[in-house]
């Protein structure tokens, strides 16, 4: 495998692209989607909240991420 500085940058980012990482249970190389490492960021370590108002409410601070559906947004 070439070093990792040799290839091409990518200007435009797709779901469908592929990062390059570790199965934790089996430590084997693997690819990872996008369109998955997403998802399970949204839904797995992001908090869900109605709006920002409720998300304060909750006791979120300004900065912090929370989620409304599919939605990423960061408290103001």
């Amino acid at each position: 495998m070439a070093r990792i500085s040799t290839y091409p940058l990518d200007g435009t980012i797709a779901s469908t692209d592929k990062l390059l990482g570790t199965d934790e249970n089996n430590v084997t190389t693997k690819n990872f989607a996008i369109q998955n490492i997403t998802t399970y960021i949204n839904t797995q370590t992001v908090p869900e909240h109605a709006d920002n108002a409720a998300a304060v409410t909750a006791g979120l601070s300004v900065g912090a991420r929370y989620r409304t559906g599919d939605f990423l947004k960061i408290v103001h």
